[in-house]
């Protein structure tokens, strides 16, 4: 009687946690809604962020494992909203001294990035 019991509670368990594995894989996303794996090598933004009044927000992006090693890459780079990638006015970037960078940027609708919960990268599309 007692393993008969334990035999429906397993079943019980896995008829469970079956449909909640598959809702958990559909709703996970381990790119956080950023840029496509193809659209180059990928940085995100921290969130430690600068506000420059007359250029925008700013980050400082230091050679991360050769990312900007390439100086003919540098009109090549991007920076996505999200899954979106920014129109080319909405940012700019200044070689930095060394082998880093500024980037500055202004959200798609004008708003903080600190505070409106999207995600932003920087993507050199190599």
């Amino acid at each position: 009687m007692k393993s008969k019991t334990v035999w429906i509670l397993l079943l019980a368990l896995f008829v469970l946690y079956v449909p909640v594995v598959f809702l958990l894989d559909a709703i996970y996303d381990p790119n956080d809604g950023g840029p496509p794996p193809s659209a180059g090598i990928r940085f995100r933004i921290p969130n430690e962020i600068g506000w420059d009044h007359e250029k925008g927000f700013a980050v400082r992006i230091g050679d991360l494992a050769g990312f900007f090693e390439n100086a003919e890459n540098w009109p090549n780079i991007e920076v996505w909203e999200g899954d979106r990638r920014l129109p080319r006015q909405n940012f700019r970037y200044e070689r930095g001294t060394g082998r880093g960078a500024w980037i500055y940027w202004s959200p798609s609708d004008g708003t903080d990035p600190l505070t409106n919960g999207r995600a932003y990268w920087v993507v050199n599309p190599k």
